[in-house]
Protein backbone atom coordinates (compact mmCIF):
# COMPACT_ATOMS: atom_id res chain seq x y z
CA UNK A 1 0.00 0.00 0.00
CA UNK A 2 1.22 3.39 -1.06
CA UNK A 3 1.72 6.30 1.59
CA UNK A 4 -0.59 8.16 -0.20
CA UNK A 5 -3.73 5.73 -0.38
CA UNK A 6 -2.91 4.79 2.35
CA UNK A 7 -3.21 8.46 4.30
CA UNK A 8 -6.23 8.88 1.74
CA UNK A 9 -7.45 5.51 3.30
CA UNK A 10 -7.16 6.56 6.87
CA UNK A 11 -8.24 9.93 6.18
CA UNK A 12 -11.63 8.29 4.66
CA UNK A 13 -11.71 6.50 7.77
CA UNK A 14 -11.23 9.54 10.18
CA UNK A 15 -13.75 11.41 8.53
CA UNK A 16 -16.41 8.65 8.68
CA UNK A 17 -15.43 8.10 12.54
CA UNK A 18 -16.08 10.76 13.02
CA UNK A 19 -19.43 11.46 12.10
CA UNK A 20 -20.19 7.73 13.05
CA UNK A 21 -18.93 9.18 16.58
CA UNK A 22 -21.22 12.13 16.19
CA UNK A 23 -24.20 10.21 15.73
CA UNK A 24 -24.14 7.02 18.07
CA UNK A 25 -22.83 9.67 21.03
CA UNK A 26 -25.92 11.94 20.21
CA UNK A 27 -27.74 8.58 20.30
CA UNK A 28 -26.42 7.42 23.78
CA UNK A 29 -26.98 10.72 25.40
CA UNK A 30 -30.32 10.82 24.60
CA UNK A 31 -31.14 6.98 24.76
CA UNK A 32 -29.74 7.08 28.28
CA UNK A 33 -31.89 10.25 29.50
CA UNK A 34 -35.05 8.08 28.00
CA UNK A 35 -34.27 5.34 29.57
CA UNK A 36 -33.63 6.41 32.87
CA UNK A 37 -36.51 8.87 32.93
CA UNK A 38 -38.65 5.99 31.66
CA UNK A 39 -37.35 3.64 33.89
CA UNK A 40 -37.83 5.21 36.79
CA UNK A 41 -40.59 6.40 36.41
CA UNK A 42 -42.70 3.25 35.74
CA UNK A 43 -40.83 0.81 37.35
CA UNK A 44 -39.14 -2.85 36.57
CA UNK A 45 -42.87 -4.56 36.12
CA UNK A 46 -44.26 -2.01 33.38
CA UNK A 47 -40.24 -1.19 31.62
CA UNK A 48 -39.97 -5.41 31.43
CA UNK A 49 -43.56 -5.68 29.22
CA UNK A 50 -42.80 -2.48 27.18
CA UNK A 51 -39.14 -3.28 26.80
CA UNK A 52 -40.12 -6.99 25.98
CA UNK A 53 -43.00 -5.75 22.89
CA UNK A 54 -40.09 -3.33 21.66
CA UNK A 55 -37.53 -6.01 21.41
CA UNK A 56 -40.10 -8.35 19.59
CA UNK A 57 -41.06 -5.63 16.50
CA UNK A 58 -37.40 -4.77 16.51
CA UNK A 59 -36.16 -8.39 15.65
CA UNK A 60 -39.56 -9.10 13.61
CA UNK A 61 -38.67 -6.16 11.20
CA UNK A 62 -35.30 -7.59 11.29
CA UNK A 63 -36.35 -10.71 9.56
CA UNK A 64 -39.02 -9.84 7.47
CA UNK A 65 -36.28 -7.30 5.95
CA UNK A 66 -34.99 -10.75 4.44
CA UNK A 67 -30.82 -9.56 5.09
CA UNK A 68 -31.99 -6.49 2.31
CA UNK A 69 -30.68 -4.15 4.18
CA UNK A 70 -27.25 -5.61 4.16
CA UNK A 71 -27.47 -6.96 0.98
CA UNK A 72 -28.20 -2.79 -0.18
CA UNK A 73 -24.79 -2.32 2.06
CA UNK A 74 -22.36 -5.04 0.12
CA UNK A 75 -23.64 -4.59 -3.38
CA UNK A 76 -23.90 -0.83 -3.15
CA UNK A 77 -20.47 -0.79 -1.62
CA UNK A 78 -18.88 -3.08 -4.42
CA UNK A 79 -20.29 -1.19 -7.27
CA UNK A 80 -19.23 2.09 -5.93
CA UNK A 81 -16.10 0.80 -5.18
CA UNK A 82 -15.58 -0.22 -8.99
CA UNK A 83 -17.07 3.31 -10.44
CA UNK A 84 -20.69 1.18 -11.37
CA UNK A 85 -22.80 3.76 -10.26
CA UNK A 86 -25.89 3.04 -12.71
CA UNK A 87 -26.02 -0.58 -11.00
CA UNK A 88 -25.38 0.75 -7.94
CA UNK A 89 -28.58 2.81 -8.64
CA UNK A 90 -30.58 0.24 -9.91
CA UNK A 91 -29.56 -2.14 -6.40
CA UNK A 92 -30.87 0.81 -3.99
CA UNK A 93 -34.49 1.11 -6.30
CA UNK A 94 -34.75 -2.75 -6.30
CA UNK A 95 -34.39 -3.37 -2.50
CA UNK A 96 -35.83 -0.16 -1.17
CA UNK A 97 -39.10 -1.32 -3.36
CA UNK A 98 -39.01 -4.87 -1.50
CA UNK A 99 -38.51 -3.25 1.73
CA UNK A 100 -41.47 -1.69 1.44
CA UNK A 101 -43.61 -4.49 0.19
CA UNK A 102 -42.53 -6.21 2.77
CA UNK A 103 -42.54 -4.11 5.68
CA UNK A 104 -46.17 -3.60 4.79
CA UNK A 105 -47.12 -7.29 4.85
CA UNK A 106 -45.59 -7.87 7.95
CA UNK A 107 -47.03 -4.47 9.71
CA UNK A 108 -50.51 -5.78 8.88
CA UNK A 109 -49.86 -9.37 10.37
CA UNK A 110 -48.74 -7.37 13.34
CA UNK A 111 -51.41 -5.32 13.63
CA UNK A 112 -53.36 -8.63 13.81
CA UNK A 113 -51.38 -10.18 16.10
CA UNK A 114 -51.39 -7.47 18.66
CA UNK A 115 -55.37 -6.76 18.62
CA UNK A 116 -56.10 -10.60 19.67
CA UNK A 117 -52.53 -11.47 21.95
CA UNK A 118 -51.54 -8.69 23.45
CA UNK A 119 -52.48 -8.23 27.05
CA UNK A 120 -55.50 -5.67 27.16
CA UNK A 121 -53.45 -2.73 29.39
CA UNK A 122 -50.91 -2.71 26.34
CA UNK A 123 -52.66 -3.18 23.40
CA UNK A 124 -52.10 -0.04 21.67
CA UNK A 125 -48.85 0.49 22.88
CA UNK A 126 -47.91 -2.94 21.24
CA UNK A 127 -50.04 -1.41 17.63
CA UNK A 128 -48.34 1.90 17.72
CA UNK A 129 -44.50 0.03 18.08
CA UNK A 130 -45.95 -2.46 14.88
CA UNK A 131 -46.72 0.59 13.17
CA UNK A 132 -43.12 1.76 13.71
CA UNK A 133 -41.84 -1.14 11.86
CA UNK A 134 -42.59 0.52 8.78
CA UNK A 135 -40.42 3.28 8.52
CA UNK A 136 -37.90 1.51 10.84
CA UNK A 137 -37.71 -1.16 8.45
CA UNK A 138 -37.21 1.25 5.09
CA UNK A 139 -34.96 3.61 6.76
CA UNK A 140 -32.28 0.65 6.65
CA UNK A 141 -31.92 0.93 3.32
CA UNK A 142 -31.31 5.15 2.82
CA UNK A 143 -28.74 4.53 6.00
CA UNK A 144 -26.73 1.67 4.62
CA UNK A 145 -26.49 3.45 0.95
CA UNK A 146 -25.46 6.97 2.67
CA UNK A 147 -22.99 4.10 4.51
CA UNK A 148 -21.64 2.28 1.21
CA UNK A 149 -21.05 6.08 0.01
CA UNK A 150 -18.79 6.01 3.13
CA UNK A 151 -20.72 9.63 3.84
CA UNK A 152 -22.01 9.09 6.99
CA UNK A 153 -22.25 12.76 7.66
CA UNK A 154 -25.58 12.14 5.29
CA UNK A 155 -26.99 9.88 8.32
CA UNK A 156 -26.42 12.15 11.25
CA UNK A 157 -28.83 14.53 10.50
CA UNK A 158 -31.71 11.88 10.40
CA UNK A 159 -30.43 10.31 13.46
CA UNK A 160 -30.28 13.55 15.19
CA UNK A 161 -33.58 14.95 14.03
CA UNK A 162 -35.31 11.36 15.35
CA UNK A 163 -33.20 11.95 19.09
CA UNK A 164 -34.99 15.25 19.60
CA UNK A 165 -38.32 14.20 18.71
CA UNK A 166 -37.80 11.11 21.04
CA UNK A 167 -36.55 13.07 24.24
CA UNK A 168 -39.33 15.69 23.01
CA UNK A 169 -42.13 12.69 23.52
CA UNK A 170 -40.47 11.37 26.32
CA UNK A 171 -40.44 14.62 28.39
CA UNK A 172 -44.29 15.14 27.45
CA UNK A 173 -45.06 11.81 28.34
CA UNK A 174 -43.80 12.02 31.69
CA UNK A 175 -44.79 15.97 32.63
CA UNK A 176 -48.59 15.20 31.23
CA UNK A 177 -49.38 11.36 32.08
CA UNK A 178 -49.68 9.72 28.88
CA UNK A 179 -48.39 6.61 29.88
CA UNK A 180 -46.60 4.16 27.49
CA UNK A 181 -48.74 4.62 25.04
CA UNK A 182 -47.16 8.28 24.53
CA UNK A 183 -43.44 6.58 24.48
CA UNK A 184 -44.49 4.72 22.05
CA UNK A 185 -46.21 7.66 19.47
CA UNK A 186 -42.69 9.09 20.09
CA UNK A 187 -40.85 6.33 18.66
CA UNK A 188 -43.42 6.31 15.67
CA UNK A 189 -43.37 9.74 14.96
CA UNK A 190 -39.05 9.76 15.33
CA UNK A 191 -38.76 6.90 13.10
CA UNK A 192 -40.94 8.73 9.83
CA UNK A 193 -39.40 11.70 10.53
CA UNK A 194 -35.63 9.98 10.10
CA UNK A 195 -36.47 8.10 7.24
CA UNK A 196 -37.28 10.99 4.94
CA UNK A 197 -34.23 13.15 6.56
CA UNK A 198 -31.76 10.10 5.91
CA UNK A 199 -33.28 9.84 1.97
CA UNK A 200 -32.94 13.69 1.31
CA UNK A 201 -28.59 13.24 0.61
CA UNK A 202 -29.46 10.36 -1.93
CA UNK A 203 -32.15 12.64 -4.28
CA UNK A 204 -29.26 14.36 -6.28
CA UNK A 205 -27.41 11.38 -7.05
CA UNK A 206 -30.47 9.34 -7.92
CA UNK A 207 -31.91 11.91 -10.13
CA UNK A 208 -28.28 12.46 -11.82
CA UNK A 209 -27.64 8.69 -12.56
CA UNK A 210 -29.67 7.12 -14.95
CA UNK A 211 -32.16 4.69 -14.38
CA UNK A 212 -31.18 1.04 -15.37
CA UNK A 213 -32.88 -2.28 -14.96
CA UNK A 214 -31.06 -4.96 -12.26
CA UNK A 215 -28.99 -7.32 -14.01
CA UNK A 216 -30.69 -10.80 -13.81
CA UNK A 217 -27.56 -12.11 -12.45
CA UNK A 218 -26.92 -9.70 -9.84
CA UNK A 219 -30.80 -9.73 -9.32
CA UNK A 220 -30.06 -14.00 -8.41
CA UNK A 221 -26.45 -12.86 -6.40
CA UNK A 222 -29.20 -10.29 -4.03
CA UNK A 223 -31.26 -13.05 -3.88
CA UNK A 224 -28.95 -15.43 -2.69
CA UNK A 225 -26.88 -13.17 -0.65
CA UNK A 226 -30.70 -12.41 1.06
CA UNK A 227 -31.50 -15.61 1.30
CA UNK A 228 -28.26 -16.16 3.49
CA UNK A 229 -28.34 -13.05 5.26
CA UNK A 230 -32.18 -14.22 6.15
CA UNK A 231 -30.61 -17.00 7.92
CA UNK A 232 -28.06 -15.38 9.58
CA UNK A 233 -30.22 -12.47 10.97
CA UNK A 234 -32.16 -15.40 12.38
CA UNK A 235 -28.99 -16.63 13.83
CA UNK A 236 -27.77 -13.69 15.30
CA UNK A 237 -30.76 -12.70 16.86
CA UNK A 238 -30.47 -16.03 19.01
CA UNK A 239 -27.17 -15.18 19.52
CA UNK A 240 -26.50 -11.26 19.59
CA UNK A 241 -29.65 -9.59 19.89
CA UNK A 242 -31.41 -10.19 23.42
CA UNK A 243 -33.27 -14.18 22.21
CA UNK A 244 -32.86 -14.56 25.44
CA UNK A 245 -35.24 -12.79 26.30
CA UNK A 246 -38.11 -15.35 25.05
CA UNK A 247 -36.55 -18.06 27.32
CA UNK A 248 -36.55 -15.23 30.44
CA UNK A 249 -40.34 -15.00 29.93
CA UNK A 250 -41.34 -18.18 29.86
CA UNK A 251 -39.40 -19.80 32.17
CA UNK A 252 -39.46 -17.18 34.66
CA UNK A 253 -42.92 -15.62 36.35
CA UNK A 254 -41.01 -12.30 37.59
CA UNK A 255 -41.28 -9.78 35.05
CA UNK A 256 -38.69 -7.87 36.53
CA UNK A 257 -36.18 -10.02 35.24
CA UNK A 258 -36.74 -8.98 31.79
CA UNK A 259 -36.11 -5.62 32.78
CA UNK A 260 -32.71 -6.00 34.78
CA UNK A 261 -31.81 -8.41 31.99
CA UNK A 262 -32.60 -5.84 29.18
CA UNK A 263 -31.33 -2.56 31.14
CA UNK A 264 -28.10 -4.27 31.29
CA UNK A 265 -27.55 -5.26 27.85
CA UNK A 266 -28.22 -1.94 26.82
CA UNK A 267 -25.54 -0.38 29.37
CA UNK A 268 -23.21 -3.02 27.42
CA UNK A 269 -24.66 -1.62 24.40
CA UNK A 270 -23.56 2.41 25.50
CA UNK A 271 -20.31 1.42 26.82
CA UNK A 272 -19.68 0.24 22.85
CA UNK A 273 -20.48 3.13 21.22
CA UNK A 274 -17.45 4.48 20.04
CA UNK A 275 -16.02 0.84 18.84
CA UNK A 276 -19.13 0.41 17.12
CA UNK A 277 -18.88 3.83 14.98
CA UNK A 278 -15.12 3.09 14.35
CA UNK A 279 -16.38 -0.41 13.20
CA UNK A 280 -18.78 1.03 10.90
CA UNK A 281 -16.41 3.26 9.11
CA UNK A 282 -13.55 0.23 8.68
CA UNK A 283 -16.89 -1.39 7.36
CA UNK A 284 -17.40 0.62 4.93
CA UNK A 285 -13.90 0.51 3.44
CA UNK A 286 -13.99 -3.32 3.63
CA UNK A 287 -16.78 -3.74 1.50
CA UNK A 288 -15.46 -0.56 -0.82
CA UNK A 289 -12.17 -2.36 -1.03
CA UNK A 290 -13.75 -5.85 -1.75
CA UNK A 291 -14.10 -4.91 -5.51
CA UNK A 292 -10.59 -3.44 -5.85
CA UNK A 293 -7.50 -5.16 -3.75
CA UNK A 294 -8.21 -8.43 -1.59
CA UNK A 295 -4.40 -7.81 0.04
CA UNK A 296 -5.52 -4.22 1.47
CA UNK A 297 -8.61 -5.77 2.79
CA UNK A 298 -6.80 -8.16 4.58
CA UNK A 299 -4.76 -5.20 5.83
CA UNK A 300 -7.83 -2.97 6.96
CA UNK A 301 -9.45 -6.38 9.21
CA UNK A 302 -6.31 -6.80 10.90
CA UNK A 303 -5.85 -2.94 11.57
CA UNK A 304 -9.57 -2.58 12.75
CA UNK A 305 -9.44 -5.57 14.89
CA UNK A 306 -6.68 -3.80 17.09
CA UNK A 307 -8.77 -0.41 17.21
CA UNK A 308 -11.46 -2.28 17.91
CA UNK A 309 -9.80 -4.07 21.17
CA UNK A 310 -8.08 -0.40 22.33
CA UNK A 311 -11.35 1.06 22.26
CA UNK A 312 -13.48 -1.47 23.79
CA UNK A 313 -11.83 -3.51 26.51
CA UNK A 314 -11.00 -0.43 28.93
CA UNK A 315 -14.55 0.47 28.19
CA UNK A 316 -16.02 -3.05 29.00
CA UNK A 317 -13.31 -3.85 31.64
CA UNK A 318 -14.16 -0.08 33.18
CA UNK A 319 -17.58 -0.43 33.63
CA UNK A 320 -17.80 -4.04 34.83
CA UNK A 321 -15.01 -2.78 37.69
CA UNK A 322 -17.60 0.75 38.61
CA UNK A 323 -21.20 -0.33 37.91
CA UNK A 324 -21.95 -0.99 41.63
CA UNK A 325 -22.05 2.86 42.07
CA UNK A 326 -23.11 3.49 38.75
CA UNK A 327 -26.08 1.73 38.32
CA UNK A 328 -27.30 2.61 41.47
CA UNK A 329 -27.22 6.73 40.63
CA UNK A 330 -28.63 6.18 37.40
CA UNK A 331 -31.40 3.57 37.62
CA UNK A 332 -32.27 3.59 41.90
CA UNK A 333 -31.79 1.30 44.74
CA UNK A 334 -34.97 -0.69 42.57
CA UNK A 335 -32.47 -2.05 39.89
CA UNK A 336 -30.02 -3.42 42.75
CA UNK A 337 -30.48 -6.77 41.41
CA UNK A 338 -29.54 -6.10 37.67
CA UNK A 339 -25.53 -4.64 39.21
CA UNK A 340 -24.48 -8.70 38.66
CA UNK A 341 -26.09 -8.92 35.31
CA UNK A 342 -24.40 -5.68 34.30
CA UNK A 343 -21.08 -7.00 34.95
CA UNK A 344 -21.41 -10.36 33.40
CA UNK A 345 -22.32 -9.17 30.44
CA UNK A 346 -19.96 -6.31 30.08
CA UNK A 347 -17.35 -8.98 30.30
CA UNK A 348 -18.96 -11.21 27.50
CA UNK A 349 -19.20 -8.31 25.50
CA UNK A 350 -15.56 -8.24 25.01
CA UNK A 351 -15.49 -10.77 22.52
CA UNK A 352 -18.57 -9.26 20.55
CA UNK A 353 -16.98 -5.85 20.36
CA UNK A 354 -14.02 -8.04 18.40
CA UNK A 355 -16.25 -9.55 16.20
CA UNK A 356 -17.09 -6.86 14.07
CA UNK A 357 -13.85 -6.84 11.60
CA UNK A 358 -14.18 -10.53 10.57
CA UNK A 359 -17.75 -10.71 10.27
CA UNK A 360 -17.34 -7.76 7.91
CA UNK A 361 -14.17 -9.34 6.20
CA UNK A 362 -16.18 -12.80 5.55
CA UNK A 363 -19.79 -10.56 4.71
CA UNK A 364 -17.29 -8.66 1.82
CA UNK A 365 -15.74 -12.12 0.35
CA UNK A 366 -19.46 -14.02 0.49
CA UNK A 367 -18.23 -16.26 2.39
CA UNK A 368 -21.49 -16.05 4.25
CA UNK A 369 -22.09 -19.81 4.09
CA UNK A 370 -19.60 -20.53 6.91
CA UNK A 371 -20.77 -17.78 8.95
CA UNK A 372 -24.30 -19.21 9.06
CA UNK A 373 -23.08 -23.16 9.69
CA UNK A 374 -21.15 -21.84 12.62
CA UNK A 375 -24.01 -19.07 14.11
CA UNK A 376 -26.25 -22.57 14.16
CA UNK A 377 -24.04 -24.26 15.96
CA UNK A 378 -23.51 -21.09 18.58
CA UNK A 379 -27.38 -20.88 18.77
CA UNK A 380 -27.82 -24.47 19.57
CA UNK A 381 -25.54 -24.24 22.64
CA UNK A 382 -26.81 -20.80 23.74
CA UNK A 383 -30.51 -21.53 23.72
CA UNK A 384 -29.12 -24.82 26.29
CA UNK A 385 -27.55 -22.93 28.30
CA UNK A 386 -30.60 -21.18 28.71
CA UNK A 387 -32.64 -23.54 29.06
CA UNK A 388 -30.31 -24.93 32.11
CA UNK A 389 -29.65 -21.72 33.67
CA UNK A 390 -32.60 -19.74 33.73
CA UNK A 391 -35.12 -21.56 35.93
CA UNK A 392 -32.21 -20.94 38.67
CA UNK A 393 -30.49 -18.05 38.29
CA UNK A 394 -33.33 -15.80 35.96
CA UNK A 395 -31.68 -12.73 34.55
CA UNK A 396 -28.13 -13.85 35.27
CA UNK A 397 -28.53 -17.60 33.38
CA UNK A 398 -29.93 -15.25 30.23
CA UNK A 399 -26.20 -12.83 30.55
CA UNK A 400 -24.40 -16.38 30.30
CA UNK A 401 -26.17 -17.76 27.84
CA UNK A 402 -25.96 -14.74 25.72
CA UNK A 403 -22.48 -14.64 26.67
CA UNK A 404 -21.34 -18.11 25.56
CA UNK A 405 -23.13 -17.72 22.26
CA UNK A 406 -21.51 -14.60 21.65
CA UNK A 407 -17.84 -15.54 22.46
CA UNK A 408 -18.41 -19.16 20.73
CA UNK A 409 -19.08 -17.09 17.45
CA UNK A 410 -16.48 -14.47 17.47
CA UNK A 411 -13.84 -16.95 18.23
CA UNK A 412 -15.31 -19.31 15.06
CA UNK A 413 -15.28 -15.99 12.82
CA UNK A 414 -12.25 -14.63 14.12
CA UNK A 415 -10.20 -18.52 13.31
CA UNK A 416 -11.75 -18.53 9.80
CA UNK A 417 -10.30 -14.97 9.05
CA UNK A 418 -7.25 -15.86 10.81
CA UNK A 419 -6.89 -20.03 9.40
CA UNK A 420 -8.67 -19.58 5.72
CA UNK A 421 -8.31 -16.23 4.95
CA UNK A 422 -4.75 -15.33 5.90
CA UNK A 423 -5.45 -12.15 8.28
CA UNK A 424 -2.02 -11.25 10.56
CA UNK A 425 -3.58 -10.33 13.83
CA UNK A 426 -0.27 -9.31 15.27
CA UNK A 427 -0.58 -11.02 18.66
CA UNK A 428 1.39 -9.16 20.63
CA UNK A 429 0.77 -5.55 20.54
CA UNK A 430 -2.98 -6.99 21.00
CA UNK A 431 -1.63 -8.64 24.00
CA UNK A 432 0.26 -5.76 25.21
CA UNK A 433 -3.23 -3.57 24.60
CA UNK A 434 -4.84 -6.79 26.44
CA UNK A 435 -1.63 -6.04 29.37
CA UNK A 436 -2.73 -2.30 29.69
CA UNK A 437 -6.60 -2.96 30.10
CA UNK A 438 -6.17 -5.48 33.07
CA UNK A 439 -3.55 -3.01 34.67
CA UNK A 440 -6.14 -0.82 34.60
CA UNK A 441 -8.93 -2.18 35.98
CA UNK A 442 -6.60 -3.91 39.31
CA UNK A 443 -5.82 -0.24 39.52
CA UNK A 444 -9.65 0.83 39.41
CA UNK A 445 -10.66 -1.85 41.62
CA UNK A 446 -8.04 -1.29 44.33
CA UNK A 447 -8.30 2.53 44.86
CA UNK A 448 -12.17 2.14 44.99
CA UNK A 449 -12.58 -0.48 47.36
CA UNK A 450 -12.69 1.70 50.57
CA UNK A 451 -14.72 4.79 48.84
CA UNK A 452 -19.01 4.64 50.41
CA UNK A 453 -19.77 7.20 48.27
CA UNK A 454 -21.78 5.82 44.68
CA UNK A 455 -20.51 9.62 43.52
CA UNK A 456 -17.19 9.51 44.45
CA UNK A 457 -16.41 5.56 43.49
CA UNK A 458 -17.41 6.42 40.00
CA UNK A 459 -15.48 9.48 39.75
CA UNK A 460 -12.57 8.35 40.94
CA UNK A 461 -12.49 5.02 39.26
CA UNK A 462 -12.82 7.05 35.56
CA UNK A 463 -10.22 9.23 36.63
CA UNK A 464 -7.86 6.24 37.94
CA UNK A 465 -9.00 4.11 35.05
CA UNK A 466 -8.28 7.00 32.19
CA UNK A 467 -4.83 7.79 33.75
CA UNK A 468 -3.62 3.90 33.89
CA UNK A 469 -4.67 3.00 30.51
CA UNK A 470 -2.74 5.62 29.09
CA UNK A 471 0.16 5.34 30.95
CA UNK A 472 -0.04 1.38 30.88
CA UNK A 473 -0.23 1.82 26.82
CA UNK A 474 3.18 3.66 27.37
CA UNK A 475 5.21 1.77 29.18
CA UNK A 476 4.12 -1.36 27.28
CA UNK A 477 4.52 0.09 24.02
CA UNK A 478 1.75 -0.94 22.42
CA UNK A 479 0.93 2.29 20.11
CA UNK A 480 4.21 2.88 17.22
CA UNK A 481 5.07 5.03 14.29
CA UNK A 482 2.33 3.82 12.23
CA UNK A 483 -0.37 4.17 15.01
CA UNK A 484 0.86 7.88 15.77
CA UNK A 485 0.55 9.04 11.52
CA UNK A 486 -3.17 7.44 12.03
CA UNK A 487 -4.74 9.15 15.21
CA UNK A 488 -2.86 12.24 14.14
CA UNK A 489 -5.04 12.13 11.16
CA UNK A 490 -8.55 11.63 13.43
CA UNK A 491 -7.12 14.72 15.36
CA UNK A 492 -6.55 16.73 12.42
CA UNK A 493 -10.33 15.89 12.06
CA UNK A 494 -11.45 17.47 15.88
CA UNK A 495 -12.18 21.37 16.12
CA UNK A 496 -9.04 23.45 16.41
CA UNK A 497 -9.21 23.95 20.15
CA UNK A 498 -8.74 20.57 20.61
CA UNK A 499 -6.21 19.48 18.27
CA UNK A 500 -3.27 20.58 20.34
CA UNK A 501 -4.28 18.71 23.25
CA UNK A 502 -5.36 15.89 21.26
CA UNK A 503 -2.24 15.88 19.89
CA UNK A 504 0.41 16.02 22.97
CA UNK A 505 -2.08 12.67 23.99
CA UNK A 506 -1.39 11.08 21.14
CA UNK A 507 2.42 11.69 21.14
CA UNK A 508 2.42 10.34 24.78
CA UNK A 509 0.91 7.42 24.20
CA UNK A 510 2.99 6.35 20.82
CA UNK A 511 6.36 7.75 22.01
CA UNK A 512 8.04 4.90 23.77
CA UNK A 513 7.56 2.51 20.76
CA UNK A 514 8.38 5.27 18.39
CA UNK A 515 11.98 5.66 19.87
CA UNK A 516 12.75 2.40 19.51
CA UNK A 517 11.72 2.35 15.81
CA UNK A 518 13.85 3.43 13.02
Amino acid sequence: MSNESSASHSSRVAKNFVWGSVEVLLGVVAALYTSIAVARAFGPAQVGYFNYIFWLTSISGQVASLGLPLATFKYMGEYLGAGEYEIARAVFAWTLRLQVIFSSAVVLFGIIMSWFFAAPGYRWVAILLVLAMIPRMITDIPSLANDAFQDFKANVHGGFVAIVLTVVFVAFTLNLSWGLKGIAIGVLVSRSVEFFVKLVPLLPWLKRTKAVPLPKDLRRRLLAFSGRGTGLMLLSIVIWDRSDMVILKLLQSDIRQLAFFSVSLSLVDRLMILPQAFGRALSASQMFESGRDKQRLLGITATAARYTLLGSLPLLLGGACISGSAIQIIYGHQYLSAIPVFRLAALFAIPRAMLAPASSLLYSLEDTGFILSWNCICAAIEIAVDIALIPHYAAMGAAIGNGVGQTLAALGVWSRAVLHFGVDLHFPRLAKITLAAVAMAAAVLFTTRTITSDIAKSFVGVTVGVLTFAAALRLTSALGRDDHARMNVLVRRLPAPFQDSAGRIVQFLCSMRMKMEP
